[in-house]
């Protein structure tokens, strides 16, 4: 996404994703990286970042799509964690920066999008789901344990009302959690679209905590650049 280039078709691109949610799963966006030479002026003119997309996806969504939704890529690491211990095998853990990109789930009901941070609390379930993988230990008695806790407990995270009518979220999260099948997560997915930001860096906005901790091929690629002295030194926009 370049600023007063297509910023302004972020919009009309989600709808289109949201009227075919059967063939389309997920918008995954990516502001301008710059590559090669080029002046301050149209570099701060073109410069698009993730924040900017927060901005231009809640103004072209009526605020039906906020900021608010979305969250960094690595806070799923408390689920990673939890599938981990409950199936015994090692699980991917996405722990990049939380710079890096962020994203939501919305689902579309009546011609609205309802992120599922409107009606589950994220943070809230998310930290419950680390509490439990903690205490974990693969046993029978302790897996019936588990179980029938996620089934008492989930109600908590759920705000009903709030929530898409043509969904049983409580019965979703209990399958998704419990079975943690592929048709389950198949389930999910069917009715909801990943609008998703990813913000590859540049010589201008090189940042080394991200760089440490990057979870892509490119960082062979920019490593030896920032040794060799090839990324500029110039303030970055």
């Amino acid at each position: 996404m370049i600023r007063d280039v297509n910023d302004d078709q972020i919009g009309d691109i989600l709808w289109f994703a949201s009227g075919n949610l059967d063939v389309v799963k997920g918008v995954n966006m990516q502001p301008v990286s710059f590559a090669g030479r080029i002046n301050q002026e149209d570099r701060e003119k073109w410069r698009f970042t993730i924040p900017d997309a927060f901005k231009c996806i809640e103004e072209q969504t009526d605020g039906e799509i906020t900021r608010d939704d979305f969250y960094p890529v690595s806070i799923r690491g408390p689920i990673s964690y939890f599938g981990e211990v409950k199936k015994g095998e090692p699980q991917v853990k996405f722990t990049m920066h939380p710079h890096c990109g962020a994203g939501t789930y919305v689902y579309v009901e009546n011609g609205k999008y309802i992120p599922i941070t409107r009606f589950i609390d994220v943070e809230g379930l998310l930290e419950y789901l680390g509490e439990v993988a903690e205490k974990y230990d693969r046993t029978t008695i302790n897996k019936l344990h588990v179980s029938a806790g996620i089934v008492s407990h989930i109600t908590q995270f759920i705000d009903a009302k709030k929530a898409p009518r043509g969904v049983d979220v409580k019965k979703l999260l209990i399958n998704a959690l419990t079975k943690g099948t592929e048709d389950v997560i198949k389930q999910f997915h069917r009715k909801t679209l990943f609008p998703g930001i990813m913000h590859f860096q540049d010589p201008y906005n090189i940042d080394l905590e991200r760089v440490q901790r990057c979870g892509l091929v490119t960082l062979p690629l920019t490593v030896p650049n920032i040794q060799k002295g090839y990324i500029r030194s110039d303030k970055p926009s």
